[in-house]
């Protein structure tokens, strides 16, 4: 294994320790606190929005002469839509889809072969998908549910199933330059 790799292993390792972390420890605030996290996140696509719409401009008016709204206001008059599924889609599917490349790479590399790296990291991410919503069942405010374990495991597949993608891809050319080289 190369220094690259090496490094690469580790520093994956720790980003995924680090993440893992991070979501046990959301997990196990109330929920005031973690609604202000959401809304923080809901509000920065709401400000991306309003300033991208400030550089390549809004629809003015449709056939009918009338004001359409722009995406920031259609936003705004949607909010709590708009807002459960920033949390859905960041918060649960986008965590566990960035959770599960760094834990694929780490354990893939960690172990004596890829398919006990890809199980280890599976059995490891959906056990962080149930423990956080777990967690959520005992702290104010807050409700662990089914539907949350499965958007975060399917997150969580999602990523794995880019890493595999990438180790096929990566074993095809090897070994397409492997034939060229006899």
């Amino acid at each position: 294994m190369t220094k690259f790799q090496t490094a690469v292993k580790w520093l994956s390792l720790a980003c995924f320790i680090i993440l893992a972390v991070a979501l046990i420890v959301e997990a196990s605030m109330p929920g005031k606190v973690s609604s202000s996290h959401s809304g923080a996140v809901s509000n920065a696509v709401v400000d991306a929005t309003e300033k991208i719409e400030g550089v390549v401009g809004g629809m003015d008016s449709n056939e009918g002469g009338a004001d359409t709204p722009t995406l920031s206001e259609q936003i705004k008059a949607n909010w709590s839509k708009f807002n459960y599924y920033i949390r859905k889609g960041i918060g649960h599917f986008g965590a566990f889809f960035v959770l599960a490349i760094f834990g694929t790479i780490a354990f893939m590399k960690l172990g004596e072969s890829k398919e006990n790296g890809f199980l280890v990291s599976l059995v490891l991410g959906v056990s962080i998908a149930l423990a956080t919503e777990i967690i959520q069942l005992y702290r104010p405010g807050r409700a662990g549910t089914a539907t949350d374990v499965g958007i975060d495991s399917l997150g969580y597949l999602c990523g794995m199933a880019i890493c595999l993608v990438v180790v096929i891809i990566s074993s095809l050319v090897k070994r397409a330059r492997g034939k060229r080289a006899v």
